[in-house]
């Protein structure tokens, strides 16, 4: 019955292979796990995920460089635009103030 707990308990931080081989030498007396060995394959593949990573980020960074670059050209665009609307609606404004003052002009100075 501890073998069983000590395996259920092994189980939960290992594989279950792992963790019967831990048990197997807790039981004779060497409590001592086997050593990790990390496999090449995943090494391999954990290399070429962490280079396929490095590339999507620095492509990612190109990306929002442009963007930030495009968003400040279409903010300069629109201030200018912005600037040139206000310029029109002010010579409007003032055309309309001088229509309506030549209008007001009454019919004795109509001659002049």
């Amino acid at each position: 019955v501890i073998v069983f707990r000590k395996l259920i308990e092994y189980k939960r931080a290992m594989s279950l292979e792992k963790a019967t081989n831990a048990v197997m030498a807790w039981e004779k007396g060497n409590d001592i796990a086997p050593p990790d060995t990390p496999n090449p394959h995943h090494s391999a593949r954990h290399s070429d995920l962490m280079e396929e990573f490095q590339k999507f980020q620095e492509q990612q960074q190109a990306f929002n460089l442009k963007m930030i670059d495009r968003l400040e050209k279409q903010e300069q665009r629109q201030a200018e635009r912005d600037k040139n609307l206000m310029h029109v609606l002010n010579q409007t404004v003032e055309t309309q103030k001088q229509l309506a003052a030549a209008e007001k002009k009454r019919w004795w100075q109509f001659w002049k």
